[in-house]
């Protein structure tokens, strides 16, 4: 008998995503005036008291939501106390046509905001351990599958695909 189901749980399909990092920092200090990059980013903070700012519209940062800033956006990060903050810079090859420079902002679940939280505690452990950051891909590729799927359903409604330039897979030439 090859296997025998009770049950079987499966995230739904998601564009698909390159992970360049997951980290998890405690942020004294988080001043960066002017941001921009390739790569979308995907902020969570463990608590109230950061911000971004961009399209000079400022936005709060809080546990109970995940903000997605979309490749080639440019914004400036503050905080005003001590932060728990987790980040993922990917590239995503699905396509969305933006009409204004503006964070996504999705709002979490409570247990949602438990496995994030759950996520973001282990850091620490396996650093200690001396465990591979890779063990924290597959978790990373988990959270954000999670909340971009929540992104792709509202996005698919409002949002036309637009051709973009294709980006190739491996890392970026360096100047000569």
């Amino acid at each position: 008998m090859p296997s025998e189901h009770l049950a079987i749980y499966q995230l739904p399909p998601a564009p698909p995503v390159e992970i360049l990092c997951c980290h998890y920092a405690l942020l004294r200090t988080w001043d960066y005036p002017d941001l921009t990059a390739p790569y979308w980013r995907w902020y969570w903070v463990d608590r109230p008291g950061a911000s971004i700012t961009l399209g000079g519209k400022r936005f709060e940062l809080v546990p109970e939501q995940v903000v997605l800033i979309p490749a080639n956006t440019p914004f400036a990060a503050h905080n005003r106390s001590d932060i728990g903050f987790l980040y993922i810079h990917f590239f995503v090859e699905a396509v969305y046509k933006q009409p204004d420079p503006a964070p996504v902002v999705l709002p979490l679940a409570a247990g949602q905001v438990r496995l994030i939280r759950d996520f973001a505690s282990r850091f620490p452990e396996l650093e200690r351990e001396g465990v591979s950051p890779l063990f924290s891909l597959p978790m990373a590729f988990v959270t954000l599958r999670f909340t971009m799927r929540a992104w792709t359903k509202r996005s698919s409604l409002s949002r036309p695909n637009i051709p973009m330039p294709s980006r190739t897979r491996g890392s970026p030439k360096q100047p000569a």
